[in-house]
């Protein structure tokens, strides 16, 4: 329960929760891999994560074999 972000750009959840190998990098957040400013993608991903209790990313695979989320 909680705000829920249905994103519209191209994410899964790797995005916004990466693996730690991504974290130690100091990146808390992938951003998508098209975009036009790498830089405000990282930031609208960040955003989206931190103002939302559940993502639902549009891309994301696991929801392929769900009948519902």
């Amino acid at each position: 329960r909680g705000t829920a972000a249905i994103t519209g750009f191209c994410t899964i959840l790797e995005n916004f929760y990466p693996p730690k190998e991504v974290r130690a990098m100091e990146m808390e957040v992938i951003p998508p891999g098209t975009h036009v400013n790498a830089y405000e993608a990282y930031d609208i991903v960040k955003s989206v994560r931190d103002m939302a209790d559940i993502v639902l990313p549009l891309h994301e695979p696991s929801f392929a074999a769900v009948e519902t989320i």
